[in-house]
């Protein structure tokens, strides 16, 4: 498996960051090519990303770890898909420290080359979604 790993400091108190970050309907707000993620029950959320030239891919994931205002931890629930990360903050005397872990695997095949290329130096990507993620929380853009 492949990871990518970035840490952002956000002038905002962790109850909000928490509160964010369990809303996935607003994560492709920040994430580039996260098209939509809707809940379709209870703790399983089914995503919807674009890929280069037009292809889009989806998969379900679960929560597997909930803990309010420190950790949310998640995995792929799909065939074909092994994707899993989680976000932990950490409170700060003015704000918080997010840090975001994703691990993935790609499939072989075409599915397996539209995702690899959606996690084309998936640090960078990471770094990217994270600083418009501080953007939206400390109010300068809106949701």
């Amino acid at each position: 498996m492949a990871r990518a790993e970035k840490s952002i400091d956000v002038n905002v108190n962790v109850d909000k960051v928490f509160d964010l970050w369990s809303n996935f309907a607003i994560f492709p707000r920040f994430m580039e090519n996260i098209r939509e993620i809707r809940e379709v029950r209870p703790g399983t959320f089914h995503w919807r990303a674009e890929a280069p030239l037009g292809r889009t891919f989806q998969w379900d994931t679960e929560i597997v770890e909930k803990i309010p205002n420190a950790r949310i931890t998640w995995r792929s629930i799909s065939d074909g898909i092994n994707q899993a990360g989680s976000v932990t903050l950490e409170p700060l005397p003015q704000g918080t420290r997010v840090t975001v872990v994703m691990d993935y695997e790609t499939p072989a095949g075409t599915l397996g080359e539209a995702i690899a290329q959606l996690f084309i130096d998936p640090n960078l990507r990471l770094e990217s979604d994270l600083r418009r993620f501080k953007e939206i929380v400390e109010g300068r853009m809106p949701l």
